[in-house]
C-alpha cells in the first residue's frame, strides 16, 4: 500500500508540474476544498505551490458566501521555499448554512528567507498508512544544524485523488540534531478517517508559533502560541484579566499548547479552564521576560478556553514592539531577505499604531537604514528610539 501512495504522489506531482509550470505561487484547483469537521466547524484546507526562483512568505485571502452573508478573511502564513509545497487548514466557526460556497483564493506574497530546514521524511517501509486513517512515519534532520519545534503538515487524500484533509505531526519535533532520526504521526479528522487512501505534500513549516492580537482595555494586545490543535476568537472580560478561546483538538491522541504573554506583573498567577472544568498546566518566564503557559491537550477535546489571572493594572505600551518585526529586521540588515519584507513590517507598526504618521506615501527605504535596523535586532537601540527615527524618516519623507 505504501509503495502504491508513493508512486501516486509521484506521478500526480509531474502532473501538476506540466499543467502548471508556468505558474508562480498558486494554490491547485483540485488541492483547495471546504468541509464540515467532526464538531461541525467548517474547515478550508488545501496546498500552496512556490514556484518561484526564490522563498515566499504568502498572504491567503479566502473567501466564502455564507447563505446572504460573505466571509472574508487573511491569513499571513509561513515561509515556502522554492519547487515546494506547503499544505494549509483554517477554520470558520462562524459559518452557519448547511452548504457555504468557497470560492476561489486569492494570493500576495512578499520575498521570504532563503533558508530551508533540512527536515525530510524517510520514503521507505516505515511510512505507513494505518486502518484508522493515521500515517506514521520517520524524518531525518539533513542539515548541519538542530532543528527545534518544527511543524510536518500534509495533504490528505481519497479515491480519485480528492482531497479530504490537511494533518500534521500530533508531537511536535524538538531538538532533533544533525542526521537524527524522529518518528512521527498524523491523524486526519474523524468525519473523513474512513476514507483515507495516501498522504502527499508533505512539508516542514519553519514558523510553528502563531502571533494573535485582540482587545484588552481598549487597546491591542500581543500574544503568541504554538500547538497542534486549533484556537480561535481570543477576547478579555471587562477588567483584561481573563482571555478565553475556542479551542479543538479533533485527534485521538493527545497534543500540546504553549501559550507566550508579554509580561504586566511578575505577581500574574494564572488559572486555566476548559469548559469550567481545571486543567493541569505549567506556567514560567522565559529569558526575553515573557510569560509562558502550557499544557498539555486531550484527545477529542473542544470548546471555551480560559486564562485567568492578568493584571488589572495592565497598560498598553506602544514601544514594546512584537519579536517577529525585530527578527524581520535583523534579516534584512544581514541580507537574508529583501526591502519588501521588512518594509511588510514597518506596515504593521503604522498599521498598529507603534509609529504615529499621516503619510500615504508608500514606503521605500535608503539603504543606508540597515545600519540602524541591524542595531536595534542587536538591542544596541531601544524599541522607541528606532520607532522614533522611523517616525521621522516617513513625516519627512525620508521613506517614499
Amino acid at each position: 500500500m505504501i509503495t502504491l501512495s508513493i508512486i501516486v504522489v509521484f506521478v500526480f506531482g509531474i502532473f501538476f508540474f506540466s499543467q502548471f509550470a508556468y505558474a508562480e505561487v498558486f494554490i491547485p484547483e483540485k488541492e483547495y476544498v471546504g468541509y464540515f469537521d467532526s464538531d461541525g466547524v467548517y474547515t478550508v484546507v488545501g496546498a500552496i505551490r512556490n514556484w518561484e526562483p526564490y522563498p515566499v512568505i504568502p498572504t491567503i485571502s479566502i473567501t466564502i458566501l455564507d447563505g446572504d452573508e460573505i466571509i472574508k478573511r487573511d491569513f499571513p502564513y509561513v515561509n515556502i521555499m522554492p519547487s515546494k509545497d506547503l499544505p494549509f487548514k483554517f477554520k470558520f466557526p462562524e459559518v452557519k448554512t448547511d452548504n457555504p460556497i468557497l470560492n476561489e483564493a486569492e494570493i500576495d506574497f512578499i520575498v521570504g528567507i532563503n533558508e530551508a530546514t533540512g527536515l525530510e521524511v524517510i520514503y521507505d517501509n516505515t511510512l505507513v498508512v494505518h486502518d484508522d486513517g493515521h500515517v506514521t512515519g520517520r524524518v531525518i534532520n539533513t542539515s548541519e544544524k538542530t532543528i527545534s519545534d518544527v511543524k510536518l503538515l500534509a495533504v490528505i487524500h481519497g479515491k480519485g485523488n480528492v482531497v479530504l484533509d490537511v494533518g500534521q505531526n500530533a508531537v511536535p519535533i524538538t531538538n532533533l540534531g544533525p542526521g537524527e532520526i524522529a518518528e512521527f504521526a498524523m491523524y486526519p479528522d474523524s468525519s473523513v478517517s474512513s476514507q483515507v487512501l495516501y498522504y502527499s505534500c508533505f512539508a516542514p513549516a519553519d514558523d510553528t508559533i502563531i502571533p494573535v492580537s485582540t482587545t484588552r482595555n481598549d487597546e491591542r494586545f500581543f500574544f503568541r502560541y504554538d500547538s497542534g490543535a486549533w484556537y480561535a476568537y481570543a477576547e478579555f472580560n471587562d477588567k483584561g484579566t481573563e482571555l478565553s478561546m475556542r479551542m479543538q483538538n479533533s485527534y485521538p491522541i493527545e497534543t500540546y499548547a504553549n501559550f507566550e504573554f508579554p509580561v504586566s506583573s511578575l505577581d500574574e498567577k494564572f488559572d486555566v479552564t476548559l469548559n469550567g472544568e481545571q486543567v493541569d498546566f505549567l506556567q514560567s518566564i522565559d529569558e526575553m521576560g515573557n510569560w509562558h503557559v502550557a499544557y498539555t491537550v486531550k484527545p477529542y477535546s473542544n470548546g471555551v478556553l480560559k486564562i485567568n489571572g492578568f493584571s488589572e493594572n495592565y497598560e498598553f505600551d506602544n514601544t514594546v514592539i512584537p519579536l517577529w518585526v525585530k527578527d524581520r529586521a535583523a534579516a534584512w540588515s544581514s541580507g537574508m531577505i529583501d526591502e519588501k519584507s521588512f518594509i511588510n513590517g514597518v506596515d504593521f507598526l503604522i498599521e498598529e499604531d507603534f509609529i504615529n504618521t499621516e503619510s500615504d506615501n508608500e514606503l521605500k527605504i535608503p539603504k543606508w537604514f540597515k545600519n540602524s535596523a541591524g542595531w536595534w535586532s542587536q538591542g544596541l537601540i531601544t524599541d522607541e528610539e528606532f520607532t522614533q527615527s522611523l517616525e521621522f524618516l516617513i513625516q519627512n519623507q525620508i521613506f517614499h
